[in-house]
């Protein structure tokens, strides 16, 4: 079993992703990191909603768009459907995980959560 803080070897590869799977993909990534930012400063739902609709709205309407797609993408494609759609969230999670483990370094976070 691996240590916790122990590195994982990785390498880098391209890939190819489904399209209209890729767009809700990083719709969602999208509203993960504008959240992330907008709740900060805690919850303030007369400025933290406005931002987080209008700080993601470009990658919403495009995922909106292509969204009666998808499904068609999932079965000719399902790897590529399911990298696309996955790619860009865990990429955001990760970014927002590296912000609040410099943050914690810098000693600007209050309490460690686990």
């Amino acid at each position: 079993m691996a240590e916790k803080n122990e590195k994982v070897e990785t390498v880098k590869k391209e890939i190819n992703v489904a399209k209209e799977a890729n767009e809700i993909g990083v719709a969602i990534a999208k509203i993960l990191t504008v959240s992330n930012s907008a709740l900060e400063d805690g919850f303030q739902a007369g400025q933290d909603i406005p931002t987080v609709l209008m700080g993601s709205y470009k990658e919403l309407t495009d995922a909106i768009e292509g969204s009666e797609k998808v499904l068609a993408e999932f079965k000719k494609a399902p790897v590529e459907s399911a990298s696309g759609l996955v790619m860009p969230i865990l990429e955001a999670v990760q970014a927002i995980r590296k912000k609040a483990k410099v943050a914690e370094v810098q000693g600007n976070v209050v309490s460690k959560k686990k």
